[in-house]
């Protein structure tokens, strides 16, 4: 069975990323590995690259094994326009914790996730740039970009993983 983690990180990548294909391909061949398999997996075995379509089916039966792992995505998208108006603009970033909430960045400010659920919402934390590192002793790391002369994030911060508080960073008025 596909981490759930891992299947959050799929349907993500089908709503808001590129690289769903690859991912699901490398995903049911780890399966096939340990000999599970699942019906619809043998997709998988074929040579080359997977299209986008194929990704789907294989991200579809996995959800089926664990269908209360599915994200209903037009809420997602919904929130996702609402709360972290950003996205319209920025690449939407993301980062799956292990308990399979997600943290979502518009490049301004980050929130929490279950599933479609927004658990929380930072105050605005960056000008223009957010990078999410981690998830450790219950604080969300990373780094914001406050106006520095580099294209990269500089400023690191730390919000508080239930909430979402500032615990340590720049914030930007």
């Amino acid at each position: 069975m596909i981490p759930a983690p891992r299947l959050v990180d799929a349907q993500l990548h089908a709503t808001f990323g590129a690289m769903l294909p690859v991912l699901m391909k490398g995903l049911v061949d780890k399966e096939l590995s340990a000999g599970i398999w699942v019906d619809g997996y043998e997709i998988a075995g074929a040579p080359g690259e997977l299209t986008r379509a194929e990704g789907m089916e294989l991200l579809d039966i996995a959800l089926r094994e664990q269908p209360d792992l599915r994200i209903d995505v037009e809420k997602l998208r919904a929130v996702v326009d609402a709360k972290l108006p950003q996205s319209a603009f920025a690449r939407v970033a993301w980062l799956v914790c292990d308990d399979a909430t997600f943290l979502m960045t518009d490049s301004l400010r980050v929130a929490r996730f279950h599933k479609e659920n927004m658990l929380w919402c930072s105050p605005r934390i960056s000008f223009d740039g957010v990078t999410l590192c981690a998830v450790e002793d219950h604080k969300v790391s990373g780094l914001a970009w406050l106006g520095s002369k580099s294209n990269l994030p500089d400023t690191p911060f730390e919000l508080n993983y239930s909430t979402g508080a500032i615990l340590k960073g720049g914030s930007v008025p």
